[in-house]
């Protein structure tokens, strides 16, 4: 199985090239002053270009012949904005176009979100109400469906990957669980918001056996949610960390009034079409994360 990968240098895409069965079966789309910032990426194979002028690289890609399409790629984070979000979209959509014309590719991976379920709560299957609550989330939504309809006609096998909560390894800093761990490190009691909100988190390494899973196995396209399918609250996570580095941890911290959000993945069908299922639970996946991290 060769693949082509885009967003390799992001959070998920690095992750992919530490754990996934395939590391040495890609070809990366990324620019060298990009791959050059990440060390552990310095022997990868890729292309010294961006999605947008790849038109220029396609006699090498063409060469390279993949079956398969990998698409980490998103282009601003942390910016959210409505601006961005549409250039992602379409973005992503002339580099299908391009696939369209100079591949023969049979799969075609997503990197979708939960996200695009409207005011989830409780158990979220993939039948759950799909509608944009941000122009994040409506961008996420819009690009899947038109990928659907091009890869339905061109007979390509579309999956969307709905992730949950991930976290691990190079995630950003302003995300939860690198901000208490740093911020514990620092010595720094930190007070996050919404404290008690439970949230589907799961470990990137559980992430990647789930892509790899996809990837081998010959499955219906369509949606499939990417969780731990258990819900924890922020508070309980905040204790995981300060226990595993040696601080006492104040239980009446916060208001435990203030519920917030409460939902998790449904991961059935996941598991059914690939015999998929998560390996970690928070607390060893926050374990690998401080052991790597020294």
């Amino acid at each position: 199985m060769k693949i082509l990968i885009t967003g390799l240098t992001g959070f998920i895409g690095k992750n992919f090239n530490n754990y996934s069965n395939y590391k040495n079966n890609f070809l990366a789309i990324s620019n060298k002053e990009s791959i050059n910032k990440n060390n552990q990426l310095k022997n990868v194979n890729y292309i010294d270009c961006d999605i947008e002028n790849i038109n220029n690289f396609a006699d090498e890609i063409a060469k390279f012949n993949p079956d398969c399409v990998i698409n980490f790629a998103w282009k601003g984070i942390p910016d959210y904005s409505e601006k961005i979000s549409n250039d992602n979209v379409n973005m992503t959509l002339n580099f299908f176009d391009f696939l369209e014309k100079n591949t023969k590719i049979k799969k075609y991976i997503n990197a979708g979100t939960c996200a695009e379920y409207f005011k989830p709560t409780g158990k979220i299957s993939e039948d759950y109400l799909v509608s944009p609550e941000s122009p994040f989330s409506e961008a996420k939504i819009i690009l899947s469906d038109e990928l659907k309809k091009r890869c339905e006609r061109l007979e390509i096998n579309y999956i969307n990957l709905r992730l949950f909560y991930v976290f691990g390894l190079y995630q950003r800093n302003e995300s939860l669980i690198p901000h208490l761990v740093n911020s514990y490190k620092k010595e720094i009691i930190p007070k996050i918001s919404n404290p008690f909100s439970k949230l589907d988190f799961i470990y990137v390494e559980d992430v990647i056996s789930a892509i790899d899973c996809c990837i081998k196995n010959d499955i219906p396209s369509g949606s499939y949610n990417v969780g731990r399918g258990k819900s924890i609250t922020n508070f309980e996570i905040q204790k995981i960390i300060s226990q595993k580095l040696n601080f006492s941890f104040e239980e009446n911290l916060n208001n435990k009034e203030n519920v917030g959000l409460d939902f998790f993945a449904d991961i059935n069908k996941i598991n059914l079409y690939t015999g998929w299922s998560p390996k970690y639970e928070v607390h060893e996946g926050i374990q690998k994360i401080l052991e790597e991290s020294n």
